[in-house]
């Protein structure tokens, strides 16, 4: 039983790594789910990749994400850098709403957008201000 939980660590491992080696980064996914202790969170994964170019050395400032998010009708900004986590476990995910008595019914992305953080001069990311 040991043997394969092993055998199942380097698989998830190789698998998360193959996912940062095809390439930079250029398109993601996301889903809105409930958390697991309770809440509503979006989920973010890498979806397209441009093979000709190289992944970033550096594990932080290089994949951004705003979401413009309404909870129950209050409207709701967020900036985050996501790369940090994008590079230890091929998903990035962001609470939008805390407590069990939230659902993914509760909660509505009215926009998201990625931006590249190393690439794009600070003074032209995406702000949370613009959301409302």
């Amino acid at each position: 039983m040991k043997s394969l939980n092993i055998l199942a660590l380097i698989l998830f491992l190789g698998g998360t790594q193959l996912c940062v080696a095809q390439g930079k980064i250029t398109d993601f996914k996301s889903v809105i789910q409930e958390a697991e202790y309770g809440g509503v969170e979006v989920v973010i994964k890498p979806l397209a990749f441009d093979p000709s170019q190289k992944d970033y050395k550096s594990y932080k400032h290089k994949y951004g994400v705003r979401i413009c998010y309404t909870v129950k009708g209050n409207k709701k900004a967020a900036r985050q850098d996501m790369s940090f986590k994008i590079h230890n476990t091929g998903e990035f995910s962001y609470r939008l709403a805390y407590g069990s008595s939230y659902k993914p019914s509760d909660v509505n992305i009215t926009d998201i957008q990625y931006f590249n953080m190393e690439d794009t001069p600070k003074s032209q990311w995406p702000r949370k201000e613009d959301c409302f």
